[in-house]
């Protein structure tokens, strides 16, 4: 499997491509943060490989983190976002 970890322009955007997300992974935490602030929207979510949809697996609750509704990442677990980067 090949993953990209960096930022790439894709038709004058820029995207974050497979990014580890930051936050506590115990079983229990749900809250996660991106290292950049992302379009609202514009935001996919894998979780060991399978891709999470908003609003069912999970909430957008800032502009650089989300929330996960039915799962809680355990120490094994991998949690990689995909996400348009807003530029200030």
């Amino acid at each position: 499997m090949i993953v990209l970890r960096r930022i790439v322009p894709i038709d004058g955007a820029n995207i974050a491509v497979a990014r580890e997300l930051s936050g506590t992974v115990n079983g229990a935490n749900k809250v996660f943060t991106t290292p950049h602030n992302y379009k609202s929207g514009r935001i996919s979510i894998q979780y060991n490989g399978q891709s999470l949809h908003s609003p069912d697996d999970f909430l957008e609750t800032g502009s650089n983190q989300i929330t996960l509704i039915s799962v809680a990442p355990r120490i094994d677990d991998i949690l990689r976002a995909t996400y348009e980067i807003t530029l200030v």
